[in-house]
């Protein structure tokens, strides 16, 4: 007798938890983490978002898990109005040692282009290393660059558009970039464009690609990642795509992991910001 009762007591605990996660289902996270394929397919929203994003390279073979709170970089015009207006953005800069670093977003372009963008506090980079040489990484240009500096990027995972860093130099910003490549006694010029353009030629001639600067200042207590191409010859005008025989163009890629051909026209948004 007693044994029934208690199964009987078990049995209604049972039904009772289960109507209640019906009812009350938990929170579904804000940017879930799929672990697999068959679990990105059950979530229609993401499953959308990332194929637009990735232009339909993802499948059950991609690299798995995938954390959408790691993007850098989001679309909201290409999720759910309901969720982008429900989107919790940290105004964290993440500036203590070892402090935490939640997804802090700013908006880095006019609301007509709908694109986020996160920062980095001093602390807080994704990359405090830099990237490994020979590396395909996620990257954002605005046009448009001056003549012989290179083509600049900015660290953007999650923007689709893929570019090599190839043989690459990590600095942490332009004074430690000018003295890794002309030493400390040698003064750099004060205008930013002769700076740069002296840093670019410098770089190519003894074999860089790219130079990676870590902790670019944009004030506020702001940083972020810039990447300045070292391959790249031809002069930008109004255009931010850059011209069909510039090698810089055999070294941009689009698709999940860069998987596909660079095509400017398909990559128009993330380069005109």
């Amino acid at each position: 007798m007693l044994a029934e009762l208690v199964e009987s007591v078990l049995l209604l605990g049972v039904i009772v938890v289960t109507s209640l996660i019906i009812l009350f289902p938990p929170p579904r996270p804000q940017f879930p983490t799929f672990h697999s394929w068959k679990a990105l397919k059950q979530d229609p929203m993401w499953l959308g978002y990332l194929q637009a994003v990735y232009r339909d390279t993802l499948k059950e073979t991609s690299l798995f898990p995938i954390d959408t709170s790691s993007l850098m970089f989001y679309y909201p015009a290409l999720l759910d109005s309901s969720f982008v207006e429900a989107m919790n953005f940290s105004t964290s800069k993440c500036n203590q040692e070892n402090e935490l670093c939640p997804s802090s977003l700013w908006h880095f372009a006019p609301m007509d282009k709908w694109v986020r963008y996160i920062y980095q506090g001093k602390y807080c980079v994704r990359f405090p290393n830099g990237i490994p040489n020979h590396t395909k990484i996620e990257v954002l240009h605005r046009c448009c660059d001056a003549k012989r500096i290179g083509f600049w990027f900015y660290l953007a995972v999650g923007s689709g558009l893929y570019y090599d860093v190839g043989k690459s130099l990590v600095v942490q910003d332009h004074k430690d970039a000018w003295i890794k490549l002309f030493g400390s006694v040698t003064k750099p010029p004060s205008n930013l464009v002769e700076l740069n353009h002296e840093i670019y030629v410098r770089a190519r001639s003894i074999g860089y690609d790219s130079i990676q600067y870590i902790y670019q200042p944009l004030g506020n207590e702001r940083w972020c990642y810039e990447i300045q191409d070292c391959r790249s010859t031809t002069l930008q005008t109004t255009s931010p795509c850059p011209d069909a025989t510039d090698p810089i163009t055999k070294h941009l890629f689009l698709g999940y992991q860069g998987c596909l051909p660079f095509s400017c026209s398909a990559a128009e948004l993330v380069l005109t910001m």
